[in-house]
């Protein structure tokens, strides 16, 4: 492929593989479906134990700490994660989709490489089993901060200012029911109707070495 035809094709690799292959190309259509199945699956199951996670910590509704008892799996997260996925698909603009995803997604690793040079000075004799340069740390964050500003200039979308403003209710959503730890008596009566209705019960972290 020239560079005229790789700036010009829609699917480089179907524009590439109906050179390659011919009628062949065909099975590349399959075979592609069949990985982003496999991803999606991955992706709301591992998702999904994430919530779990968080749950036990207290970052979110205590139901979504809970597992099924027959299937020992995380079944709230798994139908919050689900929901979430139908959600993201609603919008016609894939493209815009997965800017928003990816905006959203290099905001928070940069939060992280932040949060993880600050705890070297902070909490600097802690005991770290992976060890990174302060270097490779910075080198992270400008390009974290990069790949969030040059989306917003080369395209600039409200969608980006939607995304920022739920990140921001996140933040009051924290402040009210993790640091400041207020609970609604409505949402005990909700945990105890999902708990009987899908049979959970809390899952507890195993302490054996």
């Amino acid at each position: 492929m020239n560079t005229a035809e790789l700036l010009s094709s829609d699917a480089v690799a179907m524009t590439w593989g109906e050179a390659v292959l011919g009628p062949a190309v065909r099975v590349l259509t399959i075979l592609v479906s069949f990985s982003a199945l496999g991803s999606a699956n991955a992706t709301i199951y591992t998702s999904g134990r994430y919530f779990m996670v968080g749950a036990r910590y207290g970052y979110l509704p205590e139901i979504f700490s809970c597992i099924q008892k027959q299937r020992l799996t995380p079944l709230p997260s798994i139908v919050l994660m689900t929901i979430l996925s139908i959600i993201y698909c609603i919008p016609s603009n894939i493209g815009n989709l997965i800017g928003f995803v990816s905006f959203v997604s290099w905001m928070f690793f940069g939060l992280t490489f932040l949060a993880t040079i600050f705890c070297k000075f902070t909490k600097a004799k802690a005991d770290r089993v992976v060890k990174v340069p302060i270097p490779v740390i910075i080198f992270m964050i400008l390009v974290s901060i990069y790949l969030v500003i040059a989306p917003v200039i080369s395209g600039p979308n409200i969608g980006y200012l939607v995304a920022l403003i739920i990140l921001l209710v996140g933040l009051v959503f924290y402040y009210l029911f993790v640091f400041r730890k207020i609970q609604l008596k409505v949402m005990k009566k909700i945990n105890m109707f999902l708990l009987e209705l899908f049979h959970l019960t809390m899952s507890t972290v195993n302490t054996e070495e």
